[in-house]
């Protein structure tokens, strides 16, 4: 990378021109992507007010950003401007014990400033946004995935209190009421909440006490047969296998190691051995194959 194009681009940035500096440092960046290009493009991008742009291109080197707490700062104001609050409160969540009792006043400062900054700059509102989501069962599997992308942008409490009722709701597709659940585990909400499981009645669980699905005791026990056992099958086969078994655990998630109590015999309910499966067999893994291609729109 020739030293007077970047030059020629924090000049750019300097002086103000944001669209050529954004022109002349994505040339750089694709043709070699340091972070100190990557820096200089995401401000490039955010000065322009692309933040959905500049949040995606950060994200390529979060580790350096988050080494450095004025860059980290950045980071999470381009998160919270692309709409990605919770996505951000998630990552602040999960290195928590690594933050010392300044940092993350400072950092949640950061997210509410930038957070009633986004909401300034919409069209819709956060309280639209919640009713969307509360009452996504109405709509159709692509509406309700839209819906829950949507609501990234909500605060914590608003994304706990919008989505009580999508959980208990049995028109909201499994998968959705499966990434709901998630994201408040992610969000360590540590308070009970009711949800719908694919099979049974409405139970309430504590997400923040939850394993993550691939840290759940069935999910392992099946990547270990699948995928790390000896085999002279080829792994892309293996992995293509254990995807589809993965898929159908989240479906039931998070409940996934209580309604597995035969492991074997769920292994050919997971993958649809229909010769090998008796009639109530049968209807759990054709249950399972329907909730599959219903997300599959």
């Amino acid at each position: 990378m020739p030293a007077d194009d970047i030059k020629a681009g924090i000049q750019a940035l300097n002086d103000g021109q944001y669209r050529r500096a954004t022109i002349l440092l994505t040339a750089c960046y694709q043709k070699n992507a340091t972070f100190r290009v990557n820096y200089l493009l995401t401000r490039a991008l955010a000065k322009m007010g692309d933040y959905v742009a500049a949040y995606a291109t950060a994200k390529d080197y979060p580790r350096e950003y988050l080494e450095n707490d004025d860059y980290f700062v950045q980071y999470i104001e381009y998160g919270c401007q692309a709409g990605a609050v919770l996505e951000i409160v998630m990552l602040l969540t999960e290195i928590s014990h690594f933050l010392s009792a300044t940092e993350k006043e400072r950092f949640g400062g950061v997210i509410k400033r930038a957070t009633i900054q986004y909401w300034n700059n919409q069209s819709t509102t956060a309280t639209q946004v919640m009713s969307q989501l509360a009452h996504c069962g109405g709509e159709g599997v692509l509406i309700q995935r839209q819906r829950v992308k949507a609501a990234n942008a909500l605060t914590p409490r608003q994304f706990v209190d919008a989505s009580r009722l999508p959980l208990i709701d049995p028109a909201v597709h499994p998968l959705v009421r499966a990434t709901l659940m998630d994201d408040l585990r992610r969000l360590a909400v540590f308070r009970h909440i009711m949800t719908q499981p694919l099979i049974g009645s409405p139970q309430r669980v504590v997400p923040g006490s939850l394993d993550a699905l691939d840290d759940a005791p069935v999910v392992r026990h099946y990547y270990q047969e699948i995928i790390e056992c000896e085999s002279e099958e080829p792994l892309a086969l293996r992995l293509q296998r254990y995807a589809e078994v993965r898929l159908k655990l989240m479906v039931l998630y998070p409940f996934q190691d209580d309604v597995i109590n035969d492991a074997e015999r769920w292994r050919l309910i997971l993958l649809n051995q229909q010769d090998e499966l008796s009639t109530k067999e049968r209807e759990k893994a054709h249950l399972l194959e329907r909730t599959i291609q219903q997300w599959r729109v």
